[in-house]
């Protein structure tokens, strides 16, 4: 199986923290190419650290966020000639800690699959099943169309974030899903149990847990006890760096988790 990866990646300091050279690693075991694009001006001894890891390294700030890097990625490998004999593309990004066990790639079989479809747009109460852009495994009957090429041409830039996720995220599933089958490992009966069940997700096997939950949550018990060394010290390395809520915040918050937690049902394949 040839695969090639787009690893689209940001950091407001201009770093490659720890938890993502942890990602890349685990990627590069199953990924023949490995494309990385930052939107931050990184420093040489910060693109240094994937000499051993990406085959393609572009860093600089284009202000596009992660669908103008998937885009700059997609580029790269078309000039590249990568995607002329590759079977799946993926497109990624750094807003997941992990993998914390097996990306399960081999139950991926549909034109394009993800790891999490939420069930609901942008709208209250709306249903707009999509998947999450952070991981999207694309098939070649799909990436060597015509409409796939114009889909990631034609990202440009957004000021608002949601112009960003109704346009590209919760567009990509609506656009492709008319003419393409597409499938996700896991999905809830509520809106985003990512990030409002993580714990509940992460005993279904769930491999991810995204980087903004530990902004809110304080959940460092659980992953002490559940992860391996090497990923807790990474995650812990990057969550040092966040502004942290006081501690009644934190005691409200997982209470709130505790009681949304027990509503959710967790559904994967």
């Amino acid at each position: 199986m040839n695969r090639v990866c787009i690893f689209a990646h940001y950091d407001k300091d201009n770093i490659i923290d720890d938890y993502v050279i942890y990602y890349l690693n685990a990627l590069k075991k199953d990924f023949n190419k490995i494309i990385f694009v930052s939107d931050s001006d990184l420093p040489k001894e910060q693109t240094e650290k994937l000499s051993s890891i990406c085959d393609y390294v572009q860093a600089y700030h284009h202000g596009e966020y992660d669908w103008g890097s998937y885009k700059f990625g997609y580029i790269i490998a078309k000039q590249n000639n990568l995607l002329q004999n590759a079977d799946e593309l993926l497109l990624c990004n750094d807003s997941v800690y992990g993998p914390i066990s097996s990306l399960k790639l081999e139950k991926m079989q549909a034109d394009f699959n993800g790891y999490y479809e939420n069930k609901f747009g942008l709208d209250k109460g709306v249903e707009e099943p999509h998947l999450q852009s952070w991981f999207l495994l694309v098939k070649k009957q799909m990436f060597n169309t015509p409409a796939f090429d114009s889909f990631l041409m034609s990202i440009t830039k957004f000021k608002d974030k949601l112009d960003i996720i109704r346009n590209y995220e919760i567009g990509f599933t609506k656009t492709f899903s008319k003419d393409f089958s597409y499938s996700a490992l896991y999905s809830s009966n509520l809106s985003d149990s990512i990030t409002n069940a993580p714990i509940q997700m992460l005993e279904n096997c769930f491999p991810f847990i995204k980087t903004r939950i530990l902004r809110k949550y304080n959940i460092n018990k659980y992953l002490k006890e559940n992860l391996d060394v090497e990923l807790y010290n990474a995650i812990q390395k990057h969550s040092s760096r966040f502004e942290k809520p006081s501690i009644f915040k934190i005691i409200y918050n997982n209470l709130k988790l505790k009681n949304k937690s027990k509503k959710y049902v967790i559904k994967h394949l």
